[in-house]
C-alpha cells in the first residue's frame, strides 16, 4: 500500500513513473523537475532533481547550492541510463530553500560584434542574488532584470522551515532524568516510558530504551524502539541500519527490508549496509533483489566475493 512506503521509495517510484510516462513519446517530450519531501517536525528532507536548475539552500544569510548525487537526465530521456538516487539533507530553523527555473540563469548580459547575445556563464551568480536579498522573491526578480535581459520564463519558489514547535514539559522532564540517573536498573524503563508520556519525541529516552532491550537480547522490543527513533530522527543511518538488522535478525524479512532500502536508497557507498540487503534479499529468495544488491557490491568493491555469491544465486 503507498501509506507503507518510505518517503525515499514513494519519491523515486514516483518519478519512475513519470519517466515511463514521457518516455512513451521517445524521446519527443522530456520535462527537467525537482521535487522535495520535508517532514515537518525533524526537517529532514528527501529530493529528487531531473536536469532541473539546482535548489539553493539559504542559511544563517551564507546560500549554497544543494547536491549530492550527480543529476538525473530529463524524464523521458532514454538515451542516457543510470540509476536513480534521493538527495538527502536536514534543514534548520529558518532555513530558506529557494527554486527556479532556468530564466534564473539565461540572463543576456550584453552583445558581441556580431548582435549575438551574451549569456550570463556565472553560475555563482544567482547564490550572490539570493543572499544579497535574503530570498525575498520580488527583489531577487528585480535583482536578476538590473543584471541584464531576461531570456526566458522565470519561475521562483520559496520554502521557509520554521523549526519543530516548542516541546512542552521540560522541567519535569529534568527531574525524571534525575530520578532515573539514581534508580535501580528494574526501575529505570518504568522512568523512560513516563518521560515519553510527556514528550513521545524525547530521543533519549527511547535509545536508552533501545539499550535495555538489547542488553537483555530481546531483539523484537529492541526492533520496536529502533523504528520509533527512525519515525522522529528519520535522517540517522544508524537508526535505519539497526532496524534492517533487528527485522531481519527476527526473520520479520518484509520489514527488514523496507529499511534496508530506504537506507541504500539515499546511501549505497556503505559496504554493510548493502551486504545487509543482499542477505535480506538472499532470504526472500528474491532473484531481482540478489541482482541489484550483488551489482551494487561489485561496483562498490570490484570482485567483491559475497556480490559475487548474490549474482550467482540470481
Amino acid at each position: 500500500a503507498l501509506r507503507d512506503l518510505s518517503p525515499e521509495r514513494w519519491l523515486k517510484n514516483s518519478v519512475l513513473e513519470l519517466h515511463r510516462l514521457f518516455s512513451g513519446f521517445n524521446g519527443n517530450m522530456m520535462a527537467s523537475l525537482v521535487i522535495l519531501l520535508i517532514h515537518d517536525n525533524s526537517g529532514y528532507t528527501v529530493m529528487v532533481n531531473a536536469e532541473h536548475p539546482q535548489a539553493i539552500l539559504l542559511r544563517n544569510g551564507k546560500a549554497c547550492f544543494i547536491s549530492h548525487h550527480e543529476g538525473l537526465r530529463k524524464l523521458g530521456n532514454t538515451a542516457v541510463r543510470g540509476r536513480l538516487w534521493v538527495d538527502t539533507f536536514v534543514l534548520q530553523k529558518d532555513d530558506i530553500v529557494i527554486l527556479g527555473s532556468d530564466g534564473r540563469d539565461d540572463i543576456i548580459i550584453g552583445y558581441d560584434a556580431d548582435k549575438q547575445p551574451i549569456i550570463n556563464q556565472d553560475e555563482m551568480q544567482i547564490l550572490k542574488i539570493v543572499e544579497a536579498t535574503a530570498g525575498d522573491l520580488p527583489r531577487m526578480f528585480l535583482s536578476l532584470k538590473n543584471i541584464g535581459e531576461i531570456a526566458d520564463d522565470i519561475s521562483l519558489l520559496r520554502v521557509v522551515y520554521q523549526g519543530r514547535p516548542p516541546r512542552a514539559g521540560r522541567d519535569r522532564i529534568a527531574m525524571l532524568w534525575q530520578e532515573y540517573r539514581s534508580s535501580a536498573k528494574a526501575q529505570q524503563p518504568d522512568i523512560l516510558r513516563r518521560i515519553l508520556e510527556i514528550d513521545p519525541e524525547e530521543t533519549r529516552a527511547w535509545r536508552a530504551l533501545l539499550r535495555d532491550e538489547l542488553r537483555k537480547n530481546n531483539l523484537l522490543n529492541a526492533a520496536f524502539y529502533a523504528e520509533c527513533l527512525v519515525r522522529i530522527c528519520p535522517q540517522r543511518d544508524l537508526y535505519l541500519y539497526a532496524c534492517a538488522l533487528l527485522y531481519f535478525r527476527n526473520r520479520n524479512l518484509e520489514k527488514a527490508l523496507v529499511f534496508a532500502d530506504r537506507l541504500t536508497l539515499r546511501n549505497w557507498k556503505v559496504e554493510r549496509y548493502l551486504i545487509l540487503l543482499g542477505k535480506i534479499h538472499e532470504a526472500r529468495q528474491d532473484a531481482a533483489g540478489m541482482r541489484e544488491a550483488g551489482l551494487l557490491l561489485q561496483e562498490l568493491v570490484p570482485n567483491h566475493p559475497y556480490g559475487q555469491k548474490l549474482l550467482d544465486l540470481s
